[in-house]
C-alpha cells in the first residue's frame, strides 16, 4: 500500500468540525474546547512525525491560514504525531498523539487535545456527575472510566460510573457498583483488569472489593477486605496480584479474585508503596516503614511469606509519593516528616539504599504522582500541611535527574489525575471552593526545551 500524503487542515473562525491531521493511514482529530483558541497569536504551524526514541522522521512548516502538509511517509512502526503553534519560534499551543503502531495496511482515527500550553483549561464537556474521591481508570481505547466517589454537595456515596472521552466528555454510563464506594485504592492487574478496594461507603469505611474486567465494561464482587478501611496503599506483584497494605496487614488479590494474607509483616507503618517486579518498595514510618519487601507463596491458600530489607538513613514520613522509574529505580518524594517535606530520594533496590535527590518546587502531603514523558513525573494535588487543611493547587513536572521543570496553577483541590496519550493531563473532580465542585480540566505541559 502506497503511503498517503500527510495533510494538516486547520479551519479558523466559526469552525464546527475539529481540525484534522492525516499521516499515512492515521487520521488525528485535534479537539479543542469551544471557548479556547489554540491559534491565538500563532504565526506558524509545525507538524512533526517522530519515532519511539524521539528521532524526527518528517517535518513540515505552514501557517494557520494555509495549513501544512508532509511528503509521503515511508517509515512505519511506532510513531508519534506532534502539532505545535508557534510565534517567533516559541511554542504557544500543542497536540501530541502518543505512540501509535503505524503500518501501511492499518487505518487509525485518534482524538487528541490541541491546547494552549502550560495552562489548566476548563473543559466544557465536564462529567455528567461531579465526583469527589472517585477512581479514574484509563481504558485501552483511550477513554477514562470515572467510578464511584462522593456526590458533590451531599453526604451520599455514588454507585454509578461513567465514561469520559476527549471528543464528548460524558460518553455513556459504565457498570454500577454493588454499593456506594469512594475507593481508597485502585490497582491494575497483570491482565489489564482493575481492582478497587476499601474507602468510604454509605455508612463509613467499607470492606468492599470489586474487579473490573480489562475493557472496564463489567465488574464483579470478590471477597471483602479482612476489615473495613479507608487507608490503603496498593502495589502490583506479578504472581500474587494486587497487594493491599492496611492497618490490619497485607492482603493479596489475584486476577481471578482469590485472596491471601501475609501475616508476618507489620503493614501499619507503610504510608506509600509501589510494585517493582517481585519486589515492593515501601516508605513510611520507622522502624519498618522504609524498605524493600519480597513476598512469596508456596501454593494457594497457604500464608504468604515475606522478607523485608530496611533502607537505612531515611527519616519517617507520612503521606509520601512513591513510584517506579523506567530505569529500574524507585522514587519517593514529599510527605510530612518533622515538617512538610520537599525532599526526594532515588532508591536502589539492590542495596537497598536511598540517595537524596532534587527538592520539589513545593511540599506535598498525600500528593499524586504519575509517570509523564521521557522519564519525568507529573505531580498533583496533596496538601502543604500535616493536618491536610492547605491544598496544593499546582501540577508540577519533575525530572528525577534534574529537579522541577515546570509548575502550573490549577483551580481544583484533590482532583483525580490521568496522563493521556501524548502527555496531556486530565484532572477530574475535586473542589474549587468548599461549596463548589470541579468538573474536568486539561493541561498540555511544555517544559522549556521540550
Amino acid at each position: 500500500m502506497k503511503p498517503r500524503v500527510a495533510v494538516l487542515a486547520l479551519l479558523l473562525g466559526g469552525c464546527i468540525e475539529p481540525p484534522v491531521v492525516e499521516v499515512a493511514g492515521l487520521t488525528v482529530d485535534l479537539i479543542t474546547p469551544a471557548d479556547v483558541d489554540p491559534l491565538d497569536g500563532v504565526e506558524q504551524l509545525v507538524l512533526r512525525v517522530v519515532d519511539a526514541e524521539g528521532h524526527e522522521l518528517a517535518r513540515s512548516i505552514g501557517s494557520p491560514s494555509q495549513g501544512v502538509s508532509l511528503p509521503p511517509i515511508t517509515t512505519f512502526g511506532l510513531v508519534e504525531v506532534e502539532v505545535t503553534g508557534r510565534r517567533d519560534g516559541v511554542v504557544l499551543s500543542a497536540a501530541r498523539t502518543g505512540l501509535i503502531a503505524l503500518n501501511p495496511e492499518d487505518v487509525w482515527q485518534i482524538d487528541t487535545l490541541f491546547l494552549p500550553i502550560n495552562q489548566a483549561i476548563e473543559l466544557q464537556w465536564s462529567p455528567a456527575s461531579v465526583r469527589l474521591g472517585h477512581a479514574a481508570l484509563p481504558a485501552p481505547d483511550g477513554r477514562v472510566l470515572l467510578v464511584g466517589g462522593r456526590v458533590a454537595g451531599s453526604a451520599s456515596i455514588s454507585t454509578s460510573s461513567e465514561w469520559w472521552s476527549i471528543r464528548r466528555g460524558y460518553d455513556g454510563n459504565g457498570p454500577g457498583l454493588p454499593s456506594g464506594q469512594a475507593p481508597a485504592a485502585s490497582q491494575r492487574l497483570s491482565d489489564g483488569s482493575y481492582l478497587l478496594a476499601g474507602g468510604t461507603g454509605p455508612t463509613g469505611p467499607t470492606d468492599q472489593v470489586v474487579i473490573l474486567d480489562p475493557d472496564l465494561e463489567s465488574l464483579r464482587t470478590v471477597e471483602p477486605l479482612s476489615a473495613p478501611t479507608d487507608q490503603i496503599c496498593a502495589a502490583h506483584h506479578p504472581t500474587l496480584g494486587a497487594l493491599l497494605f492496611t492497618q490490619a496487614g497485607v492482603q493479596a488479590y489475584t486476577v481471578d479474585g482469590r485472596s491471601g494474607q501475609a501475616n508476618d509483616f507489620d503493614a501499619s507503618r507503610v504510608r506509600g508503596c509501589v510494585g517493582m517486579g517481585e519486589r515492593i518498595l515501601v516508605a513510611g514510618m520507622n522502624p519498618g516503614g522504609w524498605g524493600v519487601l519480597r513476598l512469596g507463596q508456596a501454593e494457594w491458600p497457604t500464608p504468604i511469606q515475606s522478607r523485608f530489607s530496611a533502607i537505612p538513613g531515611v527519616s519517617s514520613v507520612d503521606g509520601p509519593m512513591v513510584i517506579d522509574l523506567p530505569d529500574g529505580r524507585g522514587w519517593v518524594g514529599g510527605g510530612f516528616g518533622s515538617e512538610p517535606n520537599r525532599s526526594t530520594y532515588l532508591i536502589d533496590l539492590e542495596g537497598p539504599e536511598a540517595e537524596p535527590s532534587h527538592a520539589l518546587a513545593e511540599a506535598r502531603v498525600d500528593g499524586v504522582v504519575r509517570r509523564w514523558r521521557g522519564g519525568q513525573l507529573a505531580l498533583a494535588g496533596g496538601f502543604s500541611d500535616e493536618i491536610r487543611a492547605q491544598p496544593v493547587r499546582t501540577v508540577e513536572i519533575f525530572d528525577p535527574e534534574r529537579g522541577s521543570r515546570l509548575s502550573i496553577p490549577v483551580p481544583p483541590r484533590a482532583p483525580q489525575v490521568n496522563v493521556l496519550p501524548g502527555g496531556a493531563i486530565l484532572l477530574t473532580g475535586g473542589l474549587i471552593t468548599s461549596s463548589q465542585a470541579a468538573g474536568a480540566y486539561a493541561i498540555m505541559p511544555w517544559p522549556e526545551g521540550s
